[in-house]
């Protein structure tokens, strides 16, 4: 098998050239001793296995899209609390506690999320979430900042703070929801994901471009394969009623769309009832994340979840009045029983709410 991958110089074509033959192929072997992690990456999703079907891109987009992968949180060992300081605890959960500190360097607030052992398990936790974050570009998802551990040894993740309240604090304190305020946040949580999830139209479009820049080449490798967040919840959601704008949370139990995971980690109330979450043959894919979101909207809207606890192969229609008929109709799809009648992509149910709406009693 002829494992040599190609590459264009600028003005030849995609396929013409081949690696180890001239100057510029010897740059592109550098290139993949340097980062052989991101190297890797483009080879398995085929974005440098010549053939009809892959991008052009000139050797600029592979050195630069090479080095902004590279450049990730600093993964050394070294302790969080010499550069931020710990001014508040925001929450806390049977995985991590999350405090609100300050950057002694930069003088901005800062949310670090310290894991609460320092175990092997804690350690894959953390930097799964780092990984993740660290390949998404989005002012709907939480931005990573730092990566390292606390004195005592456990990891840590500092993140830039968001300005706002988790949708569970607003749930518990008996905030009223009208139906549009609802959808208004449902549509800002759908973008979040339509960021994230796959999305095989546009990896298809920007396939089919005659050559890429750096950011197209990017979205690229998100779009192609794209994440699951798989705990979708109020509490992973922050709502900033001054900007309107919805911030997505916590991702280290998230994976890659399709990969099988077995997990333990969930929320019940929030999962699909015919996914299997200890089985390791498990498939996950965006529906688990547009099920939950479903489930997110009927409380808002009618401050209840979608099913009975002992019957969740039957949820009812969310109750509240003038929620228009075809609201009604997508919100019940969310949260189908089962997979082949949910929604498979967060711009189906954007387009599903968004129908001309007839208004019902």
């Amino acid at each position: 098998m002829d494992h040599r991958r190609h590459v264009r110089e600028p003005g030849t074509d995609f396929r013409s050239r081949a690696l180890g033959v001239a100057r510029t192929d010897q740059t592109i072997i550098d290139y993949s001793k340097e980062f052989p992690e991101e190297w890797r990456h483009l080879v398995n999703y085929g974005l440098l296995a010549g053939g009809t079907a892959s991008p052009r891109i000139t050797i600029s987009v592979v050195r630069d899209w090479l080095r902004r992968q590279s450049t990730k949180p600093d993964k050394e060992l070294e302790t969080v609390f010499e550069r931020f300081e710990l001014v508040a605890n925001v929450s806390r959960t049977e995985i991590s506690e999350v405090w609100k500190g300050v950057d002694r360097i930069s003088g901005e607030a800062v949310a670090v999320k310290i894991f609460l052992h320092s175990t092997t398990h804690a350690v894959s936790l953390a930097e799964r979430e780092t990984d993740v974050l660290n390949a998404i570009d989005s002012p709907r998802i939480v931005q990573i900042l730092h990566y390292g551990l606390v004195n005592t040894g456990r990891p840590a993740i500092v993140l830039k703070w968001v300005d706002g309240s988790p949708l569970s604090e607003l749930i518990e304190e008996g905030e009223a929801f009208a139906w549009d305020a609802a959808l208004e946040i449902g549509f800002e949580i759908l973008k979040a994901l339509s960021e994230i999830h796959p999305n095989t139209s546009r990896a298809a479009e920007l396939r089919s471009k005659t050559e890429l820049t750096v950011d197209e080449f990017h979205e690229l490798q998100m779009v192609d394969s794209g994440y699951i967040h798989r705990d979708i919840k109020p509490g992973n959601l922050i709502w900033n009623k001054n900007s309107r704008q919805i911030t997505l949370i916590d991702f280290n139990i998230s994976s890659k769309a399709g990969a099988q995971v077995a997990t333990t980690s969930n929320t019940p109330g929030y999962i699909p009832p015919d996914y299997h979450l200890a089985d390791p043959s498990q498939a996950w894919s965006p529906d688990v994340d547009l099920f939950a979101v479903g489930v997110v909207l009927y409380q808002l809207m009618s401050g209840a979840m979608p099913y009975a606890s002992d019957d969740p192969f039957n949820p009812r229609e969310v109750a509240g009045d003038g929620i228009p008929e075809n609201v009604r109709r997508a919100l019940l799809r969310s949260v189908a029983p089962r997979q082949r009648d949910r929604f498979d992509s967060a711009v189906d149910f954007i387009a599903a709410l968004a129908e001309t709406p007839q208004q019902s009693g």
